[in-house]
């Protein structure tokens, strides 16, 4: 076998014309790296070894190509000969990876778990969105051992910059629009985290490959209404597009409601009749229907304002499993999609990110400018930790430092002194 008098490097292998009966090169330095120069053309990095059991191996270690070097390979088969005196075998390692499950089986199992039944029905939603669109097109068909930091990297990178973005039929006329973004990608690698903990704790998996892993930060939902006149336009808005049959009066009633209580989307759309006790004014959500249920098993109870009451009260009374919001067929609830929002902003004349949880912002932000306390919003939002209370309490210092700058403007020109005006005295001409 031809052995190189010196490490193999790109000139090396140009330099190499392989003989017929032998297409082996190997490096001078780095003991059982070499590479093989194949019919077709291309070459092929190799590490020859013995395992601890005495049995001398022959691995792979990659195709060279233009991204994947010559160097790039030699330092790979460097770190794995340090593997190997610990005991490590590359080739066991590969047989084994090839008989573990795909990610794709892995996800598949996650959704018949104890873990996803518990979550509640609109997250399940979301999960099963995620895994379908997202994380099963870019990562689902790799071996679980295969899905390394830079796998998830690339996965990231993909979904944020829309390579999974598709359009889809639901229904005989409704379309679903999946498209990328910093939120999208960020939101698939946590899900995808939380599967891998759940992996490890099932023995599917050693170890997280999403830890380490840097995604940029979910941005936190800016546009609020932080004006009556707002609310103002947005009730007179749904009240015309409802009267031009616009907009299904369902929607309309149910983000009426969001407006007023402050609740999460799926906690008044999905809302059934039973929930209701228009007497005592409050709306029960049982565990599986709110956000925190399946880790407290506990109901949700959301206070309905007399103005959230009117609004049910005038609604068709149905049985109690029936939705108090159904859509359009009657046997599903309602849904507010974006292009509903767009219609309403657009009638409105509101601003382009208020959505359906823009409500929930709003009301808290209104009522901590109004001076409600922390643990009255807690409280009123239905939140589990003080954190995320508090970001209402520092918008609404900001908010109320603004109206005060601004009415005091007035004040302080009508109080401050005028300056004395001097004629200076004239320069006189030389």
């Amino acid at each position: 076998m031809a052995k190189s008098s010196k490490p193999l490097s790109k000139r090396v292998l140009e330099a190499w014309t392989p003989p017929d009966n032998d297409p082996y090169l190997w490096d001078g330095e780095l003991h059982g790296f070499g590479v093989r120069y194949n019919a077709n053309g291309t070459i092929t990095a190799l590490l020859g070894y013995r395992n601890k059991y005495g049995q001398r191996r022959r691995y792979k270690v990659g195709r060279i190509s233009d991204t994947y070097t010559i160097t790039q390979a030699r330092k790979d088969a460097d770190t794995l000969q340090t593997d190997i005196r610990r005991g490590f075998d590359p080739l066991e390692h590969r047989q084994d990876t090839r008989q573990a499950p795909t990610l794709g089986e892995v996800f598949d199992q996650y959704l018949e778990s104890a873990k996803f039944a518990s979550k509640a029905d609109s997250t399940q939603a979301m999960d099963k969105s995620r895994i379908k669109r997202h994380l099963r097109p870019t990562l689902g068909k790799l071996r679980i051992a295969q899905a390394t930091p830079d796998k998830i990297r690339k996965a990231y990178a993909d979904i944020r910059d829309g390579k999974t973005a598709v359009t889809e039929k639901t229904g005989k006329r409704g379309k679903a629009r999946v498209t990328g973004g910093n939120t999208a990608a960020t939101s698939c690698i946590k899900l995808l985290s939380s599967i891998f903990t759940w992996a490890i704790q099932e023995g599917l998996a050693t170890e997280n490959p999403c830890e380490g892993v840097q995604t940029a930060p979910i941005g936190v939902r800016e546009a609020i209404l932080d004006k009556t006149e707002q609310y103002t336009a947005l009730f007179d808005a749904l009240d015309a597009l409802q009267e031009e049959a616009k907009i299904p009066a369902a929607a309309a009633d149910a983000i009426r409601v969001l407006a007023f209580t402050g609740a999460r989307r799926s906690e008044v759309t999905e809302a059934r009749w039973s929930w209701v006790d228009l007497e005592a004014g409050t709306l029960t959500v049982p565990p599986k229907g709110h956000k925190s249920g399946h880790r407290t098993n506990k109901a949700k109870v959301i206070p309905l304002p007399s103005p959230a009451r009117a609004v049910i009260a005038a609604r068709p009374k149905g049985e109690p499993e029936d939705y108090v919001f159904p859509g359009t067929r009657g046997d599903s609830a309602i849904t507010l999609p974006s292009k509903l929002w767009k219609t309403i902003r657009e009638k409105a004349g509101l601003p382009d990110g208020i959505t359906n949880h823009s409500l929930r912002h709003s009301l808290g932000t209104m009522m901590a400018v109004q001076g409600a306390e922390a643990a009255q919003i807690m409280a009123a939002l239905g939140h589990s930790q003080m954190a995320t209370t508090q970001r209402y309490i520092h918008i609404a210092k900001d908010a109320r430092a603004a109206m005060l700058e601004q009415y005091t403007a007035g004040i302080a020109a009508a109080v401050a002194p005028k300056a004395e005006v001097v004629d200076l005295p004239r320069r006189k001409k030389q």
